[in-house]
């Protein structure tokens, strides 16, 4: 309940099949091995301030709130099974101290477009991140906000967009296949580079003439024109 703001040991000390767990933000306090027995959790919602208290062993996925500011990586230290985090905040976020090796090693990331500059977070993931979902209802893609992510394969792009600026994608050498949404009215010049195995793509028909040619194996036209055509069939 979000009425909640102590999470006490005499409560809550023999609660154990717990697979999801949400601590909500009017939680101010949590004795000490309150919640140790919570060995089965695999997700968790709420601030990272309090992973401490809690068995992070099995956690594969972290939902942190949009009332969260500041993040100190190393509340992170031991979820040595995360894959997945997905951050609420349409605000910047403070992050503070060394990415410990748990974190740099997750697969997906979900986040508002904001985020997707912030250095702090994403240059030591750009080795290992291999999926990336944009949240919320942004109109353009702008420039550099896919830049050198060495394993990203997959980029998963709101149905909002209509914009996709120059060199928007870049240096993306493991995406294989890219989806733009039929509302895109604009894809500039050079927006898709150095993405060498991107070679799927699905897209309305108006907005072939801007993407590389040359590379595309499998083309959808998600337009009035659903004709599936291969390779160099496309003028």
């Amino acid at each position: 309940s979000s009425s909640v703001t102590e999470i006490t040991k005499e409560e809550y000390e023999n609660i154990e099949n717990v697979d999801y767990l949400v601590i909500p933000s009017s939680v101010k306090k949590i004795e000490k091995q309150a919640l140790m027995k919570m060995n089965e959790i695999r997700t968790y919602e709420g601030n990272p301030k309090w992973l401490p208290f809690i068995p992070t062993g099995k956690i594969r996925r972290i939902i942190i709130p949009d009332y969260v500011t500041e993040i100190e990586f190393k509340q992170f230290k031991n979820c040595v099974s995360l894959k997945e985090v997905c951050f609420m905040s349409k605000r910047n976020i403070k992050f503070i101290g060394n990415m410990p090796d748990e974190l740099k090693h997750i697969r997906k990331i979900e986040c508002f477009q904001e985020l997707l500059t912030n250095k702090f977070l994403f240059e030591p993931l750009k080795e290992n991140l291999k999926e990336i979902k944009i949240l919320g209802t942004p109109t353009i893609l702008h420039k550099n906000s896919f830049y050198s992510f060495k394993q990203l394969e997959d980029i998963l792009i709101p149905t909002s967009l209509t914009r996709i600026e120059t060199e928007a994608i870049v240096n993306c050498p493991k995406l294989q296949r890219l989806i733009i949404p039929e509302n895109v009215k604009i894809i500039e010049k050079n927006s898709i580079e150095e993405c060498d195995h991107l070679k799927t793509f699905k897209c309305p028909h108006h907005l072939l003439e801007n993407l590389p040619k040359e590379q595309i194996v499998e083309l959808e036209i998600t337009s009035s024109t659903s004709k599936e055509l291969k390779g160099n069939e496309i003028k």
